[in-house]
This record gives structure tokens, C-alpha cells and sequence, in this order.
């Protein structure tokens, strides 16, 4: 499998996470000793919310790219062995995770929540229901909304393939969501859109070449568009 990576934006993005985690902290110090003094009730609880946001922000980045393994090389890690027709594009397209291969065009959405992953047919949802509540609420941001999570990333793939490739070449845009957890339980088969753990997802790709195999043309045409190495 050939990876294509854009090294900048994991820096850029690791850094803004560091940087989010020592504000935050710092934010949070200076209004605890403000709340010390009376007269500093207003202004040290304005410094706790923007201390807690930073703190939140933090989370959220320090997830996915402060800490190893990162969130694409546990993509990486969830795909290796695929075979040298497929390319796994890092950042280096309009969305984070893009998968082309002979298994077709695939955008891949990873989660790192843990717990058990299941999805509520009725409405539409992913759910989450974490083993560790504390962790949940203290060092683990929610699990959002993968629905909407996936019709914009769906959305933006499309777009850019109709408007550089001709009408004859769109690809089918499809999408998977990936959870990266260690302990992640995953009970999704109901799912409109493939959900599987990260151990899961290289034998579903593999399968896909026999059981519907991609235009060789088409995916031609789309590696052709996307780039050729890492940057």
C-alpha cells in the first residue's frame, strides 16, 4: 500500500495542540487565584470558561495528534498489507483519510471513543456507551454526530471529483467509519454506512475487489488527479 502524507499539517496540528494544552492550564491557574479574592468573582469564573475550553480544544487535538500512535498511523496500522494497487491519502486530499484501490474510493473517518459502538435505527444515530463514565467526561470528547460527519465528508469528495474529473469518470464516493480504540466494542451491523473497529476494516477491503470490484479506468483517473508523494 502506498501512503501519501502532508507532514506540515500534522506538525501544524500537533504544535496547536501543545500550544492549547499549556493555555488552557495556564488560563485555569490564573482563575483559581483569582477566585481567591471576592472582588474577583466575575473575572475568575470568565478565565475558568476560557480555561475550560482551551482545555477542551486540547482534548480534541491532543487526541488525534498529540500523542502516539496518532490517528493516522492507527489508520496506517488498520490498512497495512492491502495490496500496491492501493493508496492511502494522508491529509493530501480534500478530506483527512482517502482510501483508493481496487475496492473503489472509500473516505475513511476514524473515532477514537471507546466503549460500545452501536446505531439506534430509528434515530438515525450513533451511540456510544462508555465503560468509564470519567473518562468520558474528563479526558474523552463525545462521539458527535457521525451522520452529519459523513454526508459533509461524502459531500466534499464529490464536489471535487465533479469539478476535476469528467462525467464519465466520477468515482462512487463511499464512506466508512473506523473506531481506533483498543477496547472498542463495535455492535453497528445495522449501520447504513460500514462502522467496524480498526481491526476490522483491512478484511472488509480486501473482500470488496471480489465481490464488486472498481473501474480500473476511473480509479486511474482519480489517482492520476491526487498527489504523487508526501510533502
Amino acid at each position: 500500500m502506498h501512503i501519501i502524507t502532508d507532514q506540515k499539517i500534522i506538525k501544524r496540528k500537533t504544535r496547536i495542540g501543545q500550544v492549547t494544552t499549556l493555555a488552557g492550564l495556564g488560563v485555569l491557574a490564573i482563575g483559581f487565584v483569582l477566585s481567591m479574592k471576592p472582588e474577583n468573582t466575575i473575572i475568575a469564573f470568565g478565565a475558568l470558561i476560557v480555561g475550560f475550553i482551551c482545555t477542551q480544544v486540547a482534548v480534541y487535538y491532543g487526541n488525534r495528534w498529540g500523542r502516539s500512535p496518532r490517528e493516522d498511523e492507527l489508520v496506517v496500522k488498520g490498512l497495512k498489507g492491502l495490496g500496491k494497487q492501493t493508496y492511502l491519502y494522508t491529509y493530501t486530499s480534500p478530506v483527512p483519510h482517502l482510501l483508493v484501490g481496487p475496492m473503489g474510493v472509500w473516505v475513511l473517518i476514524p473515532y477514537f471513543q471507546d466503549g460500545v459502538i452501536t446505531y439506534d435505527e430509528k434515530k438515525n444515530r450513533w451511540r456510544q456507551k462508555s465503560k468509564n463514565w470519567y473518562m468520558r467526561f474528563f479526558g474523552q470528547a463525545g462521539l458527535g454526530r457521525p451522520d452529519q460527519d459523513l454526508i459533509n465528508y461524502r459531500g466534499k469528495m464529490t464536489r471535487f471529483f465533479k469539478k476535476h474529473l469528467p462525467a464519465d469518470q466520477q468515482p462512487e464516493v463511499n464512506v466508512a467509519l473506523i473506531f481506533t480504540a483498543k477496547n472498542v466494542v463495535v455492535e453497528a451491523a445495522n449501520a447504513p454506512t460500514p462502522t467496524f473497529a480498526l481491526n476490522k476494516i483491512k478484511d472488509y477491503m480486501r473482500r470488496l475487489p471480489k465481490e464488486s470490484p472498481a473501474d480500473p479506468e476511473i480509479i486511474n483517473a482519480v489517482k492520476e488527479l491526487l498527489p504523487k508523494e508526501s510533502v
